[in-house]
């Protein structure tokens, strides 16, 4: 588990300077904490951690095709150009979609 990851899921609104996490080879602990909630408990870390790890494994798939997908003036170039040029690039990006499925 990962503290860090932890607290930016439990509280995406909070800075790198409103808390501190650290390990000095023992295993990571909060050293600072300044954001105007209470710590979470080991079980709402643990949650968190869960919870997070599933977030990631269902929204895989995005970011894989998001870094095959042709750019976007590409894409706008093909509009552009017309009927053949916009069924070669919807072929490209089913073919992405098919490489990586929704889960």
């Amino acid at each position: 588990m990962n503290i860090a990851s932890c607290i930016e899921f439990l509280f995406p609104e909070a800075l790198d300077q409103d808390y501190l996490v650290q390990d000095d080879g023992e295993g990571q602990y909060i050293k600072e904490w300044n954001i105007n909630a209470p710590i979470p408990t080991e079980q709402e870390f643990k949650k968190a951690w869960k919870d997070l790890t599933k977030f990631k494994k269902d929204n895989e798939y995005k970011e894989l095709r998001r870094k095959e997908y042709p750019p976007l003036v590409e894409q706008l170039e093909a509009l552009w150009e017309g009927e053949g040029k916009i069924e070669e690039m919807r072929d490209k990006i089913k073919a992405i979609w098919e490489k990586y499925p929704k889960p």
